[in-house]
């Protein structure tokens, strides 16, 4: 299941690190498979749907839009806010109550545990306080990605807690030293350009458009995007294990596409005013 870069990670699914407990761990085998295949459709279909929550008052709006896939009552945004983030914290929360030995002395392990705790710390409980209230989210849309978050925090959880195994001194690595900053860098840049998408319209203003400035929408579209991306990036090289470079991938194939709407749709609502050498999510490129 893990990369093993030079032996760092070993496969802990070998018969040998079972042991006593090799019935439960391969009970979970089938479980592992089914959740990476379940992830993609998932989260492309509720990425779809819930950019209006994502931004609270920023982001753009379609006239016509009428969430194709939107079935069942409409939920606040506030509320299925929490309801679909929370299961990756608590889940990855529990994985670690329940961690192997290994994890409980090493420091790389604490070192992601933490790292993926603090994004959704703040994207479950934080965030959904600072939106405006938003548009209703439709059940289905908010049931998907709550089963996202729910298989992603079994996935990561047990990744850190159990299965990743890493040398005493992995901490001083490489991909570490690179890892565990570039997550923080995005995380801030993520925080920041959400804080500037809330502050785009003021009290009381119901779809009024303006170009966000600032921060790093001084060189792309979709900051916020950008900023989500380059973190989970920067916890995949850190970690360096299947699980976290799965949600790397997820993130960067599923919010990237949103990103080049949502610029395409500035251009267009702003035309000839709108700055031309704006990137869509990743500067000076794409």
């Amino acid at each position: 299941m893990a990369l093993g870069a030079r032996g760092r990670v070993r496969n802990a699914l070998s018969p040998h690190a079972l042991g006593a407990h090799a019935r439960f761990f391969r009970a979970h085998l089938f479980l592992d498979s089914f959740c990476y295949r379940a992830l993609w459709p998932l989260r492309t279909m509720s990425v779809m749907q819930n950019a209006e929550s994502r931004s609270g008052a920023g982001e753009q709006e379609k006239k016509e839009d009428k969430k194709p896939f939107a079935l069942g009552p409409l939920i606040p945004a506030r509320v299925a806010w929490v309801i679909m983030e929370s299961p990756a914290p608590i889940g990855c929360l529990i994985w670690w109550l329940l961690r192997d030995p290994h994890a409980d002395t090493n420091w790389m392990n604490w070192t992601l545990f933490v790292l993926f705790e603090i994004h959704y710390i703040h994207r479950a409980f934080i965030f959904p306080l600072r939106m405006r209230a938003g548009s209703p989210m439709p059940l289905n849309i908010m049931f998907m990605a709550w089963f996202f978050c729910l298989l992603n925090g079994y996935l990561q959880g047990r990744a850190i807690a159990h299965f990743n195994v890493y040398d005493t001194n992995e901490i001083y690595s490489l991909h570490t030293i690179i890892g565990v900053p570039l997550f923080f860098w995005g995380l801030f840049v993520n925080i920041q350009s959400d804080s500037i998408l809330l502050n785009l319209r003021k009290p009381g203003e119901v779809k009024k458009y303006r170009i966000p400035t600032g921060g790093m929408f001084k060189y792309v579209s979709a900051a916020n995007y950008f900023g989500e991306i380059v973190e989970w990036t920067g916890f995949a090289l850190a970690a360096w294990s299947l699980p976290s470079t799965a949600f790397a991938l997820f993130t960067f194939s599923n919010i990237g596409p949103r990103g080049l709407s949502n610029h395409a749709d500035l251009k267009r609502r702003f035309k000839g005013s709108y700055p031309p050498e704006r990137a869509a999510l990743i500067p000076f490129i794409w």
